[in-house]
């Protein structure tokens, strides 16, 4: 799935999640309620970090990859994400 919902602060328990907008594999474009956990990077040397979450309205597990706000300036770090999503997307679609 490709996200394009902005990151923001953690909220507090309880606070009210902004949902997660998402093209799903099929091209289909979904808006869910969404809860994350902490950033990580699964590889310090590339500039995707990674966060595990939950999509509240069909309990889903899923993993957001995305870039930071100075990597995304980056168009060498945008191609590095933009050909995992698609190598991602050829994958789940075999």
């Amino acid at each position: 799935m490709v996200t394009t919902t902005p990151l923001g602060r953690p909220e507090p328990p309880g606070a009210p999640r902004p949902p997660l907008v998402f093209t799903e594999p099929t091209g289909r474009r979904r808006i869910a309620p969404a809860r994350f956990g902490p950033a990580s990077r699964r590889d310090p040397a590339l500039p995707q970090r990674i966060r595990n979450g939950l999509l509240d309205d069909r309990g889903q597990q899923c993993v957001q990859v995305f870039l930071s706000a100075a990597d995304a300036a980056n168009p060498a770090a945008r191609t590095l994400l933009d050909t995992e999503a698609g190598t991602a997307l050829r994958l789940d679609r075999t």
